[in-house]
């Protein structure tokens, strides 16, 4: 079951530098909010991609980690991964650790993801966005 997300009702990290408004998100652990953040400036230009925004939480100290999770982990409703930048289907879906490195590489353990931070970080390259096929989308 999804929960519909009311974008009005996540605070606004405001103006400010990109690193500023990265950072600032990222301090609240909320998937929504960075998420919020970060989709605006994937859409601004050609080297803004998932890479890019791992290597900025890496460069702000942040405990926020980009994770590729394979397809096999959204079966049900029945998802597609898309990368909106390249517009095509992507093997990968993108999946935020929020609380740290050792979240990540749990999650990449026992959830079968990578087997390394690197292997990760490739992985990212190939890396969409969850959306719902258009059987399970609602108007």
């Amino acid at each position: 079951m999804f929960t519909e997300i009311d974008e009005n009702s996540i605070p606004d990290v405001g103006v400010g530098t990109v690193d500023s408004r990265i950072k600032k998100a990222c301090d609240y652990r909320s998937v929504p909010m960075i998420t919020k953040v970060f989709m605006p400036l994937l859409h601004s230009g050609d080297n803004m991609n998932l890479q890019w925004l791992e290597q900025k939480f890496r460069s702000l100290d942040t405990t926020v980690y980009a994770l590729a999770a394979p397809e096999r982990l959204f079966s049900n409703p029945p998802q597609t991964s898309f990368c909106f930048i390249r517009k095509k289907k992507m093997p990968y879906f993108l999946w935020f650790a929020v609380n740290g490195l050792a979240e990540a590489e749990g999650f990449m353990k026992n959830f079968g993801l990578a087997k390394s931070y690197e292997e990760n970080f490739k992985l990212l390259a190939d890396t969409g966005f969850s959306i719902l096929t258009s059987e399970y989308q609602t108007t």
